[in-house]
């Protein structure tokens, strides 16, 4: 039994030391890492790019975007939070351990003392460097000299942003990475394989889905040399649903009570009256509304169009008012009385009041369980207005979404 025992404690033991020394990557203690920072630094010129064999650097880059916010009221801008990850190799750096792939992690300010990359983003406008509770940049030096670095970042970056098909546009932007100071006969920069990582709950606002795409490319630069750009094409769909909701939806059921005046009585003057002002006012309030909260735009979009179509509608129900109020109740078209001898002249000829003057007039209903309706005093243009105004808008709306639905610049890319 003890010998079995031992057996099994022996076994545990080389199990342990199999895993141990399996591991690839073996962080230094602190006197080893302090031994070869030392030694790695020592007689160590960071201005001095580090080429072997008049190859140049190749610098392996990618991005994990954390947050993305484009600036609509900031015209043609977007904000990118993002990490920052590049990868290159510096023979200095190179250093002894017993560890396969032993590394050496160091913060800011030891990444301050060695070479980086001259990184700058040529359509960023301001950045800001993330330093709560300290420098976010992290280092790490491999023992074949392998460096990977890491830094977060926050950049406002130029976007040609065109608001011509608002709330229905799709816009590009690009994000674009280069190096300053060396061209590409030093520096080369290139994608990762993974070149683009993001938070799974990315969440643009006002946008249901962003598409990135990568690029890369040679640029002529000052002095007549080649840099290589890295490029971040992002396409942003803009989410309908919540505009038609928020703005569309109301001003249909806008257009729509302004129909109600014509199933009233055209003797119902203060009604009918109050329908058509209340409607127009509406529309105009909440047009206010939307241009105050949408993007700002030196050409009509296309919910401005929108808007003033509705407009039409509602002023042409009240109109529709005026006009019946100057024309005669059993006014009928001209085709209807073709053929009839009409009477040019008209003589005055005195009535003779009905023997029941103080009667009710009689009154046209029908009752329908307990719902009556009046079938007297209808005006024959409110009878037409019933279908025209519905039948019009909607043929109206057909055409307006139809158009934007198949439009290039609409549909998914």
């Amino acid at each position: 039994m003890k010998n079995f025992m031992l057996l099994k404690l022996v076994y545990i033991a080389v199990m342990i030391k199999i895993s141990s020394s399996s591991n690839p990557s073996v962080a230094m203690n602190l006197e080893k890492a302090s031994i070869n920072l030392n030694k790695i630094l020592f007689n160590y010129r960071k201005e001095v790019v580090p080429i072997y064999e008049n190859k140049p650097v190749n610098v392996s880059i990618s991005m994990y975007i954390n947050d993305m916010v484009p600036l609509e009221n900031i015209p043609k801008h977007f904000s990118v939070d993002f990490t920052l990850r590049m990868i290159w190799e510096d023979k200095r750096l190179v250093f002894e351990d017993n560890s396969p792939e032993a590394y050496v992690a160091f913060d800011a300010q030891v990444a301050s003392q060695i070479w980086i990359p001259n990184i700058y983003f040529p359509k960023g406008k301001r950045g800001v460097m993330h330093d709560i509770i300290a420098k976010n940049v992290f280092i790490l030096v491999y023992k074949n000299g392998t460096v990977k670095y890491s830094q977060r970042l926050s950049v406002l970056s130029f976007c040609p942003m065109k608001f011509r098909l608002y709330p229905f546009d799709i816009q590009d932007c690009s994000f674009e990475l280069e190096t300053f100071a060396q061209s590409e006969l030093y520096v080369n920069l290139k994608w990762m394989d993974k070149p683009i990582d993001r938070k799974t709950d990315l969440n643009v606002p006002d946008y249901s889905n962003v598409k990135i795409r990568t690029n890369s490319s040679t640029r002529l630069g000052d002095f007549g040399l080649n840099f290589t750009t890295l490029e971040v094409k992002f396409t942003l769909h803009r989410d309908f649903t919540l505009h038609f909701l928020r703005d569309f939806f109301p001003c249909i059921l806008t257009v729509m009570l302004s129909w109600v005046s014509f199933y009233l009585s055209y003797k119902s003057t203060p009604a009918r009256s109050t329908f058509g002002i209340t409607t127009v006012l509406t529309i105009v309030t909440m047009s206010n509304n939307i241009r105050s909260t949408a993007p700002s735009s030196k050409t009509f979009r296309s919910l401005d169009y929108y808007m003033l179509i509705c407009m039409i509608f509602v002023f042409g129900a009240l109109v529709e008012f005026a006009v019946v109020g100057i024309t005669d109740p059993d006014f009928s078209p001209r085709w209807k009385n073709k053929g009839k001898r009409t009477k040019k002249n008209y003589d005055i000829v005195s009535v003779k009041e009905p023997e029941n003057k103080g009667s009710e007039p009689v009154i046209k209903k029908i009752d329908i369980g307990p719902f009556v309706l009046i079938t007297g005093d209808q005006h024959v243009i409110d009878n037409c207005a019933k279908i025209v105004f519905p039948l019009l808008f909607l043929f109206v709306n057909a055409v307006y979404f139809a158009y934007h639905r198949i439009h290039p610049e609409t549909v998914n890319k």
